[in-house]
């Protein structure tokens, strides 16, 4: 599974990305610490799970969430 973390907290982020590590079948793929960067960033690395933190500077994770959904979903049944 393909995550991306957006999590401003370094710590927090860093943290997130070491328990998913130790999960061996999930790779973090992109990682931001701000919500502005959240949709920039996904279509280049194509992530399965997005993992937002709400309160993200520059715009929070509720919009990015809405943002990536409408972005990255799929026109037709299916895919």
């Amino acid at each position: 599974m393909r995550v991306l973390l957006a999590e401003d907290m370094h710590l927090v982020r860093g943290a997130l990305r070491a328990l998913l590590a130790e999960a061996g079948d999930i790779e973090v793929v992109a990682e931001t610490g701000h919500g502005d960067q959240v949709v920039p960033t996904a279509p280049a690395h194509r992530p399965d799970v997005a993992v937002l933190d709400i309160d993200l500077p520059g715009a929070d994770g509720i919009a990015g969430t809405a943002a990536l959904r409408e972005q990255l979903s799929c026109p037709s049944a299916g895919c």
